[in-house]
């Protein structure tokens, strides 16, 4: 991560730049969301929650190659902002129970189709 954040590896850029251009072209509704990052980690870990903040940081200055009326793109980390999700013991990523994502996720892309 720190590597990426600090601008030494442009490959992610490339790769994420190509994956917009092909959900662009396709014209499919898509959704493009970051990997949900345990949140106890992120309140207790301040370098965690730096790096992250900074992949963050990166995916929000790619919005423009995801800003088409069927790409919803989400760059924050899901950890931020959908409670319950409940991870493996002592595990920053691997999620225990996911289903609160579920009911996050419909209601997202109910109310964007709906627009």
């Amino acid at each position: 991560m720190h590597q990426s954040n600090e601008g030494r590896s442009g490959i992610n850029k490339i790769i994420l730049r190509a994956i917009a251009k092909a959900l662009r072209e396709s014209r499919l509704p898509s959704y493009v969301y970051d990997a949900p990052v345990n949140r106890v980690f992120l309140e207790t870990s301040k370098p965690l929650d730096n790096e992250v903040r900074g992949i963050e940081h990166q995916l929000e200055q790619l919005q423009p190659s995801f800003s088409t009326p069927n790409i919803r793109y989400q760059p924050l980390t899901a950890g931020r902002f959908v409670s319950g999700l409940s991870f493996r013991r002592q595990d920053v990523i691997h999620m225990r129970r996911a289903e609160p994502l579920g009911p996050y996720s419909q209601e997202s892309c109910v109310s964007w189709c709906h627009r």
